[in-house]
């Protein structure tokens, strides 16, 4: 009985044994990951290649429709891929229906992006395009409970915006915002019988490139200063990947052109270019429904709820403050043209324009965008020490328009 009892007490010792064993050696992994992910969550900030992107406050306008919501899923999906710190708020009309449909699908249980669903209050205007107006309040409120947004972003719930289009915007702005610019995307629908892309808002297609729409950053100051930080922060600091997996390598752009309507179906703007927009008249609604607009512009009721901060505070000669990136592509055996980078675009993923034969809207394939001749500021510069006469002032603080 003894030798039974002894017997019993050395098995029960040794499970005690192998059991602390398992449990110091567990908990030494579990550490380690811990730290592993607190070294990761600290380097993707100090990794974050723009102060801008620091905290993101996204505000989504969703009229509730059942047949709507797989393009919401898609674009919560895609913005669960930021590597930054991002709040979403949705503005619906019908948030209780909304809140079942995203718990049962598991978006509200996210930490980051952490979302919130935002019940749109009751509105004596009857116009169906109400809701859109409505962000306005939100975008307030939220600013109020969380006042450290670095930058905040405004779009419809059918619009396809990634990681690396976010980044580059952040780090366009950074140039042209201390020239009272705002940086600009374009969008696009695909063509329902090519499968290629065309420009959803550019109705006036090809846009001519002119000495009078264009600039050349690279006579900037800033933009030395930007491009230096980003190539001294290479290769630790990554910009993100585009959908096909390709990564896109961190540069700011050196050239920007003007759209003819600079409607864009969105907003994305820098806690400065906010403050800005939100002390403007143009912020409030009757005062943006009711001005009228410089230039012959022709802005509708729901184009108003997007575009006004791109007509305050516009540079003498310009007619808005939009400016979308260009490069300058060189094929064998053709001549230079400009071209719109695949970074500044964002997809309209509804597709409702491109299959409409009543509209011109999604008609123009993107590579047939842009005419003219540019540049590229080496070449000119070359040009200038070929011409020692016309060399002069070279860099200055603002950025000047090339001249053709």
């Amino acid at each position: 009985m003894w030798k039974r009892s002894r017997a019993f007490e050395v098995v029960v010792v040794g499970f005690l044994a192998l059991l602390c064993i398992h449990v110091f050696i567990l908990n030494i992994y579990v550490s380690k990951d811990v730290e592993r992910s607190k070294d990761h969550q600290i380097l993707a900030r100090r990794c974050v290649v723009s102060e801008l992107l620091e905290r993101l406050l996204i505000v989504v306008t969703y009229h509730w429709d059942v047949s709507k919501l797989v393009y919401l899923a898609v674009m919560l999906d895609v913005i669960r891929t930021y590597e930054t710190q991002v709040d979403i708020v949705i503005v619906t009309d019908n948030g209780k229906a909304l809140t079942r449909v995203l718990e049962e699908w598991g978006y509200l249980k996210d930490i980051n992006p952490r979302l919130q669903i935002w019940q749109a209050p009751p509105s004596n205007d009857s116009n169906k395009y109400a809701l859109l107006w409505a962000h306005r309040q939100a975008v307030e409120e939220q600013l109020e409970r969380q006042p450290d947004y670095t930058s905040v972003i405004y779009m419809e719930d059918d619009t396809r915006l990634n990681w690396p289009t976010v980044i580059s915007w952040a780090l366009d702005s950074e140039v042209l915002a201390p020239l009272n610019f705002t940086r600009c995307i374009y969008r696009t629908e695909v063509d329902m019988e090519t499968g290629g892309f065309n420009m959803m808002d550019w109705i006036e297609t090809p846009l001519f490139m002119t000495n009078k729409n264009i600039l050349d950053m690279t006579l900037d100051a800033k933009y030395d200063q930007v491009q230096a930080r980003i190539e001294s922060a290479a290769p630790r600091c990554q910009c993100g990947k585009h959908r096909d997996g390709s990564v896109w390598p961190c540069h700011v752009h050196d050239r920007f052109v003007q759209p003819r309507q600079p409607y864009q179906g969105m907003w994305m703007a820098t806690r400065a270019q906010l403050a800005s927009f939100i002390a403007h008249p143009y912020w409030r609604k009757e005062e943006a429904l009711n001005t009228t607009l410089a230039g012959n512009m022709i802005m509708g009721y729901p184009e108003r709820s997007t575009v006004m901060n791109l007509l305050i505070n516009v540079s003498e000669g310009f007619a808005s403050n939009c400016m979308v990136p260009f490069v300058v592509t060189n094929k064998a055996g053709e001549e230079p043209k400009p071209t719109l980078p695949q970074i500044a675009r964002v997809e309209h993923m509804r597709n409702g324009y491109s299959t409409d034969s009543d509209t011109p809207l999604g008609k123009t394939p993107v590579e047939m965008a842009m005419k003219g001749k540019a540049d590229l500021p080496r070449e000119r510069e070359k040009k200038k020490k070929k011409n020692p006469e016309t060399n002069k002032g070279t860099k200055g603080n603002i950025a000047r328009r090339i001249q053709n």
